[in-house]
């Protein structure tokens, strides 16, 4: 019955996000104050539950309310376990956020360290919900400072001490009990993950706009010589690193993604009156097509080229994969594999028979990392793919070659 009246005061006020976060707060200020009785709290985290159905992103703005230096809050360490295990925070923020707490602590910065140093040896040392390896720029920042808190709490350096040994002496997933959560489950999807999270960074920001830029100027081209003019012009500036083409190709992906995905829910008021809601794939196509150019364009290392793009592919995928969860939306990710896949066999591209099954060895190994037990939202479309006609018959054709060579 209070669930329902706590619901129906958010459903009558104009903002949900807001109110949703308000009555967060509400409920949690009683809590990290001790003015509830423990055995009730499972009540409150049901109400925030239906809170969280009315807005998303409730749990990382939890987060950064507990988290908030100025307050002064005690953290409890057990109210955030839960939070983390009921799903109520992004794991792959995790680590975001607390560097950056750490990083614009200001004169608040011993009470911050603390407080994170205790959560994370939670999350990773005692209830091994989380590897170390997630947290890339947390650690280094924690264990920079372990010097500086013993000194300022000489009560507490065993504390750090032991933290130091735990985290520096134990290895990662393969070498030790897997963690609990589900999203770490598999180690090439964490590593893919940390990857994302990485590149996908605040500080790439100005790479990502002139991506965008260059992206819509290939988009306005409309003839054969101004595309290999816009295909040299990249050799010459973008490309000239590996970093610099990794980053370039996958943020292409990203935003031609991001462009179908928004094209999609703009359609969805109107899902009754379609059979299927469209979704406008031109940059996608506009993507691929590029691509394509690139690989005839180029004279050697065309394969390295396109397991770029793939591996580009792949980190969008997981990217999107963990974020939106059960709203994840496959289509956009089917048709980049298959337009490449499609094009690569396409004889007018005069890509020779060697070529084009190198390539496909190279999708095959990307479908292998891609499997419905890894990534359960991409189950269909995976399925489809490895199944196509101009996909697997260039497999079998490799094996049964392989096994002729075996015999004979």
């Amino acid at each position: 019955m209070v669930h329902k009246r706590v619901m129906d005061y958010v459903m009558n006020y104009g903002n949900h996000d807001d109110i949703a976060f308000e009555c967060a707060v509400k409920i949690l200020e009683p809590i990290f104050n001790d003015q509830i009785n423990p055995k009730k709290i499972h009540f409150f985290f049901a109400v925030l539950q239906e809170l969280r159905r009315l807005d998303e992103n409730l749990g990382n703005d939890i987060l950064d309310w507990v988290l908030i230096p100025t307050e002064r809050r005690i953290i409890k360490i057990d109210l955030i376990l839960k939070l983390i295990k009921e799903n109520f925070i992004n794991v792959p923020e995790l680590d975001n956020k607390f560097s950056f707490v750490i990083e614009n602590a200001g004169h608040n910065l011993p009470l911050v360290l603390e407080c994170v140093l205790r959560l994370v040896k939670s999350i990773v040392i005692d209830e091994k919900l989380l590897d170390k390896a997630f947290f890339v720029k947390t650690m280094p920042l924690l264990l920079r400072s372990l010097n500086a808190l013993k000194e300022a709490n000489p009560k507490n350096a065993k504390f750090y001490d032991d933290f130091k040994t735990a985290v520096t002496t134990t290895s990662s997933l393969n070498n030790q009990a897997k963690p609990k959560l589900q999203t770490t489950i598999d180690t090439f999807y964490k590593t893919t993950l940390q990857q994302a999270v990485t590149l996908f960074d605040e500080r790439e920001s100005d790479f990502y706009d002139s991506t965008l830029k260059k992206f819509e100027e290939w988009m306005a081209i409309d003839n054969e010589n101004d595309m290999i003019k816009f295909v040299n012009s990249l050799e010459g500036n973008i490309l000239q690193t590996p970093e610099t083409l990794t980053k370039f190709i996958t943020f292409m992906i990203d935003i031609a993604v991001s462009y179908a995905n928004d094209s999609f829910d703009k359609m969805q008021p109107y899902g009754p009156l379609f059979h299927n809601p469209a979704m406008n794939l031109s940059y996608i196509d506009s993507f691929t097509k590029l691509i394509i150019s690139m690989l005839k364009t180029l004279n050697t290392a065309k394969n390295d080229f396109l397991e770029r793009v793939l591996q580009g592919i792949v980190l969008v995928l997981t990217k999107n994969h963990e974020i939106d969860r059960e709203n994840f939306n496959q289509r956009p990710f089917f048709r980049l594999f298959y337009n490449l896949i499609y094009d690569l066999r396409r004889r007018d591209y005069n890509f020779t028979d060697p070529e084009i099954h190198q390539f496909m060895i190279l999708f095959m190994k990307t479908f292998d990392k891609l499997q419905p037990l890894k990534y359960p939202g991409f189950a269909f479309a995976w399925l489809e793919l490895i199944s196509h006609r101009y996909f697997l018959p260039v497999i079998l054709m490799n094996v049964i070659s392989l096994i002729i060579d075996l015999i004979f």
